[in-house]
């Protein structure tokens, strides 16, 4: 991954800070609070704690919601040496299907307190290492970037690596970041560099009292202007010290270092605290300081900053008032009272209001020009919604790097922009990696289409309810699929849950005691689930209640206790309230959160009280909670008038007891009244009769493993899995119906209904007017079969009858051919001609679109032969059975060297030398290459032969054209021959003819190239011309046209032309005039001119202030602004680098345009007609062969055109 496709928050500002060093955090109202203080100082990052289970999922899910960027820690007390586990791998997920992103699993384990027992071993940083590549293999797994972990303030270590010296370097390409801890300590910002540190600049009286006694604690001038002196570091730089906030610098050459390349920075921990004094040369650190370094480093990070270095979160917002009650940190709070004594500070620190007052303003992140986009198609060209879709960067040599996902709208429509350009991949949730070699441009779209057949997107939707049909949040849930397959997953606090991903099959829902079977899903399409689970929940019961006696509980004045599980172990951050008699309305009552004091046991939670009536409740707002009413403080006897303490245990528990016995329920609405159930379960049989609106019921089953049957329709559930206690449910409607007519079948013709769902398959047979209909059909999908045809899926819903249009046999039968061109890379071919040719002599043919995909349809049975033009013998044999739909990927072989050959045949035929002769000007007009034999001319996309039967046998034609080129014979005696070769279009080798692609030199054009890669498709400019006045007439119009290999139009390719700060895609099209499409240019604008879909070199340089033109017929011609240009590119293919000799002997000749080139050439007759080497005027196709003949001087061939030849081999 690049630094700009890791994600920022919106309008990203790199201004962060660190939430609390709290495990549990606010909700509700109070977290609304927190939320409006980060909105009111723009803050964009958030640095938070999880205590591993997910206790920051709210407030992850708040502050995403407010744009608002969050970094979790997974804590684990003294966490090395080890790494993360199963319940925290769980957290990640629930995160990341959040949104959130970056993690940190490890902190500071250069210091003791970070490691079990506060010692830490000689080869502590090998063991940290070992197991942060556990972790950070973990969270990329589950779709996270792992932090590599911050060091403590001054660390000089390389971590990084250390990683690679492991060989686990691609961690770095995947997505790992590098946290920081760059406390400023008491340094000021420029530390090492300032003039203190380096010449021990000495502190002025003005200077020393600004700060105020405090910041020296009492000490004089003098003595500190002698510890300057002493401890001055002339030439010190970060690498001698970094405790300080530049440190990010050093941190960013380490990581250079290991790698060649920057990785994000964030700083997780950073900043300065009130009252720090490490250093005894500069003053402790006061509100104002704080204040003044804080704005600095905030303005620094939203204009200056570096672009790896992300953020800086700030140590801390709060620490009291975010209940965590650590004396030690709260005094580094921004809001706290601590500082009241001696700066009269009160709520918050001034930064709090300097910070508000800032200007946000967002970071200029290098964006990219190029936008990719597209569908996702089911089958029969169904738009696809909902569907995840991934980016990826392709790295050569390694798996593709992620950068983002999006989901598809109602039409299946995605979309990137932004992008930079380079090769993507897109991937599918599901099916992963679907398409590969997808290049963009600069300012340059890339439409794509993918198609799917395979179902993997089925949903599973509903909410768990309890037998009141009240919504039971959180509850457990087990999906098991009939083929394999287990999904687990927690229902959220509304009791929903959404299983997604699913491929086509039946499935089996497990909440609590309740199984739901035979869910189908098509693997496509959403259903909907009602679970209604007996029991179902959880319930926090007062498990303890105890008036502590007077000896145990005077002098205390607390109701406490704990929060325990079923198995009583303590459950932290867990809110509890207390409540007493008499409060006046709207008291908001104390809430305290389990496990907030250290020092007891986990669970541990406690109310200081005074005499009253009070009562208690767990308020965590997943389960309900039994209430401890009645607990009297007051005038209790033993305690003299004081009030009395009480202990109070909850324990969350379920709701209710499972069932004492195994059932197997459902409902077949809509099955015939010989519908019978049976249960079989070993040797025993159990039956049982479904009611009038199908309902049935078969209880006191023991534990064991059964067989359901539904007579007699011969359906079977299985397996029935019983463990004595538990609920087995069908919901089976058996409503469902389809009915249908044959056109023209005879009575009793057979009609086969396959259930693709069930497995099974039922038959009919038509009636005199060709009726058919197959009742009490579950839901599923469903295929008729007639003989060999095979009809459309047919869906069907349980419930209803599906009535069939009239089917006609012969139009069932016919079947398509489809799929995509690729080239050897694995990238698309938008525009390649493919044919597709019967055994019958029947050819149709079709054009790629812009991802490079065609589709033949309506086919009978048979075989057919598929072939892509200009592609080398790129064709393949395919066999088409009725119905059938074959897709089929045709990767190209290397590209042709040759465009269009005229090929003459042996030289000893008869009339060689005259078709020679006839061929000269042609060849000379069309700058097109020359062969004698056809092994030769079949490298090249098109072939025109000039020859007799003796001349090029017909063996021989037919092998150019299993070839894969486009062949014409030109035939007739040399009078008819000669009219031939007069009428053939001026194509592809104008260009040649002249010498140059770029006829408009003189009017300011230029041709801009395009990177492309060796056997790359892309778009040439093949010829740019100015009009002359005769053909303009005044027009002032950009004329564009593009042709193939073979020179033949591309219809439907798209050109984009672009002026000043907007732009304009044309479609070619059949219409188009001779010249292409038109677009009209207006004074004073310069235009550019490009191909999309395929990388393209570019025309510019064109606009229309040139000089007047006159025409010699006095018709209007070419004034100033009415200027035209014609451009024609070509579908071309960049060489390979090291090209394959695939011509034995070529022969060189100037430009055609040159006239001692038609000399050269008629002097060398004899020659061309006695060896029978190829020749013509292109270096490019002199390239491929094994030895190359210059006939032309210097000046029409370079010496550097011959180096390159030489170079070539």
């Amino acid at each position: 991954m690049q630094l700009r496709d890791f994600p920022r928050p919106p309008d990203d500002n790199g201004r962060g800070i660190h939430w609390s060093a709290s495990l549990y955090h606010p909700q509700g109202r109070e977290l609304a609070f927190w939320i409006q203080q980060l909105e009111s100082m723009h803050i964009k990052w958030v640095k938070l704690l999880d205590d591993g289970g997910g206790s920051s999922l709210e407030l992850c899910e708040t502050l995403l919601a407010h744009g608002i960027m969050p970094i979790v820690r997974l804590y684990r007390r003294e966490p090395n040496p080890g790494h993360i586990g199963g319940r925290e791998e769980d957290t990640i997920r629930r995160l990341v299907a959040l949104g959130v992103r970056y993690f940190e699993t490890n902190n500071e384990p250069d210091v003791p307190a970070e490691w079990k027992g506060g010692h830490i071993p000689a080869n502590w940083l090998d063991l940290v290492v070992d197991h942060f590549i556990i972790d950070a293999d973990k969270v990329l797994s589950l779709g996270g970037y792992p932090a590599v972990p911050a060091m403590g303030v001054g660390s000089k270590v390389n971590f990084v690596a250390r990683v690679v010296e492991r060989g686990r370097e691609d961690l770095f390409r995947y997505g790992t970041w590098l946290a920081i801890h760059n406390y400023t300590l008491n340094h000021p910002l420029d530390y090492p560099y300032d003039p203190v540190n380096q010449e021990g600049a000495p502190l002025t009286r003005e200077e020393y009292e600004r700060v105020g006694y405090w910041a020296w604690d009492g000490q004089p001038l003098d003595l500190i202007n002698r510890w300057r002196a002493e401890d001055k570091n002339p030439g010190a730089t970060l690498r001698d010290d970094p405790s300080c906030w530049l440190a990010f610098r050093l941190a960013n050459d380490l990581v250079v270092e290991a790698l060649g390349y920057s990785i994000p920075i964030i700083s997780t921990e950073g900043g300065t605290m009130v009252g720090w004094r490490e250093d005894r040369r500069y003053p402790r650190v006061t509100p104002d300081l704080h204040r003044e370094w804080t704005v600095r480093i905030n303005d620094f990070m939203q204009r200056e900053a570096p672009e790896y270095y992300f953020a800086v979160c700030h140590w801390l917002l709060a620490n009291y008032r975010l209940g965590h009650y650590a004396p030690s940190w709260e005094s580094q709070a921004w809001f706290t009272d601590w500082w009241r004594e001696p700066f009269g500070i009160q709520g918050e620190l001034p930064t709090v209001q300097a910070v508000r007052e800032m200007p946000s303003i967002p970071r200029a992140i290098p964006k990219g020009t190029g936008a990719l986009f597209g569908r996702v198609l089911g089958p029969g060209g169904r738009p696809l919604d909902g569907l995840a879709v991934s980016l990826y960067r392709e790295v050569p040599g390694a798996e593709p790097l992620p950068l983002g996902t999006l989901v598809t709208d109602a039409q299946g429509a995605f979309r990137w922009t932004e992008l930079v350009p380079g090769t993507y991949a897109l991937g599918l949730e599901g099916w992963g990696i679907v398409r590969r070699g997808l290049v963009v441009g600069e300012l340059e779209p890339l439409e794509v289409t993918v198609e799917l057949q395979e179902a993997r997107r089925g949903r599973l939707l509903g909410r768990v309810e309890n037998e009141a049909g009240q919504p039971v949040p959180r509850f457990p849930l087990v999906l098991t699929g009939a083929r394999g397959g287990r999904w687990e997953q927690v229902a959220d606090g509304e009791g929903r849950f959404a299983f997604s991903g699913l491929p086509q099959g039946i499935y089996t829902l497990t909440a609590g005691p309740l199984s739901q079977g035979l869910l189908w899903s098509n693997g496509w399409d959403a259903r909907e689930v009602a679970l209604r689970v007996p029991g179902a929940g959880y319930l926090y019961r007062v498990a303890k209640r105890r008036l502590l006696p007077p000896e145990e509980g005077r002098g205390r004045h607390l109701l406490f206790g704990r929060v325990l599980d079923a198995e009583g172990k303590g459950l932290q951050g867990i809110a509890v309230e207390m409540r007493w008699t008499g409060a006046l309305p709207g008291t908001r009552f104390p809430v305290v959160r389990t496990g907030s004091d250290p020092t007891k046991p986990s669970g541990y939670y406690e109310f200081l009280v005074t005499p009253g009536e009070f009562s208690l409740r767990v308020v965590q707002g997943d389960w309900a909670s039994q209430v401890a009413e009645g607990l009297q403080t007051a005038h209790i006897p033993g305690y003299g008038g004081e009030a009395a303490s009480y202990e109070v245990d909850f324990c969350l528990g379920p709701w209710a007891e499972p069932p004492g016995e195994s059932i197997v329920q459902g409902n077949l609405a809509g099955a015939p009244d010989s519908a019978e159930v049976l249960l079989r379960m070993g040797a025993e049989v159990r039956r049982a009769k479904p009611s009038p609106e199908g309902n049935f019921r078969i209880g006191g089953l023991p534990a064991g493993i059964g067989v359901l049957e539904i007579l007699p329709l011969g359906i079977l559930v299985r397996p029935v899995v019983l463990d004595g206690h538990n609920i087995f449910q069908i919901d089976f409607p058996l409503g469902g119906a389809v009915e249908g007519r044959l056109l023209g079948a005879e009575m009793g013709r057979l009609v086969v209904l396959h259930a693709l769902t069930w497995g099974w398959a039922r038959e009919t047979r038509v009636d005199a007017e060709g009726r058919f209909r197959f009742p009490f059909l579950p839901a599923g999908e469903y295929r008729l079969v007639v003989g060999e045809v095979e009809s459309d899926l047919i869906r069907v819903d349980g419930r209803s009858t599906v009535a069939l249009p009239p089917l006609d046999l012969s139009a069932l039968s016919s079947g398509t051919v489809e799929g995509e061109v690729l080239d050897r890379a694995g990238r698309p071919q938008p525009w390649v001609r493919v044919l597709l040719r019967s055994q019958g002599g029947v050819q149709r043919e079709a054009r790629t679109d812009a991802s490079g995909r065609f589709r033949f349809e309506g086919l009978e049975p048979g075989t057919y032969h598929l072939a892509a033009e200009g592609l080398g013998s790129l064709r393949q044999e395919v066999r088409l059975a009725p119905r059938e739909r074959k897709h089929l990927t045709l990767t190209a072989p290397p590209p042709k060297p040759l465009g269009q050959v005229l090929l003459l045949g042996r030289a000893t035929a008869p009339g060689a030398w005259v078709n020679l002769l006839l061929a000269f000007p042609v060849l000379l007009r069309q700058g097109m290459a020359c062969a004698f034999r056809a092994e030769d001319a079949a490298q090249a996309s098109q072939v025109f032969i000039l020859a007799s039967e003796e001349g090029v046998p017909g063996r021989e034609e037919e092998a150019l054209c299993e070839a894969g080129c486009r062949v014409r014979r030109l035939g007739g005696d040399p009078f008819q021959v000669a009219q031939v070769l007069q009428r053939l279009p001026e194509g592809l080798g104008a260009a040649r003819r002249k010498g140059q692609a770029n006829e408009a030199q003189a009017y300011g054009v230029r041709v801009e190239p395009c990177p492309v890669e060796p056997g790359q498709a892309f778009w040439k400019v093949e010829r740019v011309r100015h009009l002359s006045p005769q053909e303009n007439r005044a027009r002032h119009a950009l004329f564009v046209d593009c042709v193939d290999e073979a020179g033949d139009r591309v219809v439907g390719a798209e050109v984009r032309v672009a002026w000043a700060e907007e732009s304009r895609l044309l479609a070619l099209t059949e219409e188009a005039g001779p010249l292409g499409g038109e677009v009209p240019m207006d004074k004073g604008l310069e235009y550019t001119v490009e191909m999309v879909g395929l990388p393209s070199e570019r025309v510019a340089g064109l606009h229309t202030d040139h000089p007047d033109e006159p025409a010699p017929d006095l018709l209007p011609g070419n004034a100033r602004y009415h200027h035209s240009f014609a451009i024609c590119f070509r579908r071309a293919t960049a060489p390979d680098t090291g090209r394959e000799k695939r011509l034995p002997h070529y022969v060189l000749f100037g430009p055609p345009s040159r006239p001692e080139t038609a000399a050269h050439m008629l002097m060398a007759l004899g020659y061309l007609l006695r060896f029978g080497p190829t020749f013509g005027f292109s270096p490019e196709e002199a390239a491929y062969a094994e030895a190359v003949t210059i006939l032309a001087d210097e000046e029409a061939v370079s010496p550097a055109v011959e180096a390159s030849l030489r170079e070539a081999g």
